[in-house]
């Protein structure tokens, strides 16, 4: 799926991420809801995203040690960096890849989930302007993502004729992806972005009162290590 999928076991990580939290969101939904805040309007710092993936507000969950802590973290930060590379080089399809073997599909529903929460964290900044463009872009990944608003087009379409316009929305997503990154490069001079959305972190044990690693700017016993150390 990635060419450093070697870095991280995408199963192993998904596991770790619901052993901390059952509710916390799943690798399908991380991927997308990373792919927007990537090619998204703002920079939105690890700080920020870090702590929806485990389904919290505010701040990191309580992790069973430092191992699991600095594991999950780094994981995930790697994860971004893998993500921003495949858009760049605009893999199609951009839906990760779930399961192995014959039992190995792609999750359109489940990434689209994520997507839309990575748009409602910086919501304002997506929709504010309610500019029509943008909407029609983000119309695909709307379409999988909630399906039942689209009920009256299944009572007026065929089977097949609905199969039919599934597909076309499912070819259209990795395609509005990439108008979407040009779509708010274009607008770097309303909303500034540093260059390159590449995330640096640290394999080295910070120490308990140094800065977190995830970049919110709290002492690491009172962040992502607050956990039991072992």
């Amino acid at each position: 799926m990635f060419d450093n999928e070697e870095m991280i076991n995408l199963n192993d990580l998904e596991d770790a991420i619901l052993n901390i939290n059952e509710d916390a969101l799943t690798i399908p939904e991380i991927h997308g809801f990373l792919t927007a805040i990537i090619i998204g309007p703002n920079f939105i710092p690890p700080s920020i995203w870090l702590p929806k993936i485990f389904n919290r507000e505010n701040e990191m969950p309580e992790f069973h040690s430092y191992e699991e802590a600095q594991y999950v973290t780094n994981s995930l930060l790697v994860f971004y960096n893998i993500i921003n590379e495949e858009i760049d080089d605009y893999p199609d399809p951009i839906f990760p890849v779930v399961g192995k073997g014959k039992n190995a599909k792609p999750a359109p529903w489940l990434w689209c989930s994520g997507f839309i929460a990575g748009i409602n964290l910086d919501e304002d900044a997506w929709l504010g302007h309610e500019d029509k463009y943008l909407l029609t872009m983000i119309f695909p990944i709307y379409y999988y993502y909630d399906p039942e608003s689209f009920d009256e087009l299944s009572r007026t379409a065929s089977g097949r004729k609905r199969r039919g316009f599934d597909k076309a929305m499912l070819d259209l997503i990795p395609k509005s992806i990439m108008l979407i990154k040009d779509y708010w490069l274009s607008k770097r001079s309303q909303y500034l972005k540093p260059e390159g959305n590449v995330i640096s972190f640290s394999r080295k044990k910070p120490g308990r009162n140094d800065p977190c690693p995830c970049g919110s700017g709290k002492k690491y016993k009172n962040c992502c290590g607050k956990g039991k150390r072992v």
